[in-house]
């Protein structure tokens, strides 16, 4: 469940923080940056914390989370591994992210709750037919949002791993959109953010524009341990009835290869789910 502070959404982990901190500002709150961090409490510092990651479309180490928010190293790090120990955030090689339940962004021009009642049903199929975690998400100007998932109880450890904004080009989801959505993709590249969150992440502008050719000739995209270690994923795209994607259903699972059967179950499920959609759009 979550708590809307002006365009804001806040987690109920943290609704006994006090929010007067944010209220009348825009994120990033590094842009709020102040002398007078130490004189803010515990309470205050965890969400200048989360404010700055959630406006950051990758990981962040101690270093840059101290000088975004003019907090001191020390106190970041020890912040940091509260918040790791409570599953707010998670760790990857190159810093920390946040966890999937935990979601801090702006509201998107989709209507969110929509999509999911709409898409659910087929989350619940493409899980039942392949056993594999399955995967709801849309682009946001943060990154990729992940808005529902269905998976067992054996993969409940690695879901709550896998951060609520993450960037598109190591994610099976955020590559399928990039590679269907002209605009996201020219704007993304040009962005240059192509940040490693494991040794496999692809951080080459060259290989990555070769692998979204690829993704829209097969109507399929992978991620292949790129987003987090032991864990591969495909994609296909949720499309509108123009063409253009709104979304991306996603299965996951340990680093294992996806079969035949499933990517023609996936693309079967993801072409019946966006003409269900489509029935409703405008």
């Amino acid at each position: 469940m979550a708590r809307h502070v002006g365009f804001l959404t806040l987690s109920t982990h943290f609704l006994s923080i006090p929010l007067h901190l944010l209220l009348g500002t825009a994120m990033p709150i590094s842009h709020r940056r102040t002398e007078l961090a130490g004189e803010f409490t515990a309470a205050e510092k965890i969400l200048v914390l989360i404010g700055e990651m959630g406006s950051f479309t990758g990981p962040m180490g101690v270093s840059e989370l101290a000088r975004a928010t003019s907090i001191t190293k020390s106190t970041v790090h020890r912040l940091l591994i509260t918040l790791l120990e409570a599953g707010v955030v998670h760790r990857v090689e190159s810093g920390y992210a946040l966890a999937a339940g935990t979601i801090w962004t702006r509201p998107g021009r989709l209507r969110y709750g929509q999509l999911v009642k709409v898409v659910k049903p087929f989350l619940l199929e493409l899980y039942e037919s392949t056993g594999r975690a399955a995967y709801l998400s849309v682009a946001t100007e943060q990154g990729v949002l992940v808005l529902d998932s269905v998976h067992s109880h054996a993969y409940s450890r690695i879901a709550l791993c896998t951060a609520s904004v993450v960037p598109p080009h190591c994610t099976a989801s955020g590559k399928v959109l990039l590679a269907f959505d002209t605009d996201l993709r020219r704007r993304f590249l040009r962005s240059g953010n192509l940040n490693a969150l494991t040794r496999f992440t692809i951080t080459d502008a060259d290989r990555l524009r070769l692998e979204l050719h690829a993704a829209r000739s097969r109507g399929l995209a992978f991620d292949r341990q790129e987003h987090i270690l032991g864990v591969c994923g495909a994609a296909a795209p949720l499309l509108r009835s123009n063409g253009r994607p709104l979304g991306a259903i996603a299965l996951a699972d340990r680093a294992r290869d996806f079969s035949p059967r499933e990517e023609v179950e996936l693309r079967r499920v993801a072409l019946a789910a966006g003409r269900a959609v489509s029935l409703g759009q405008p």
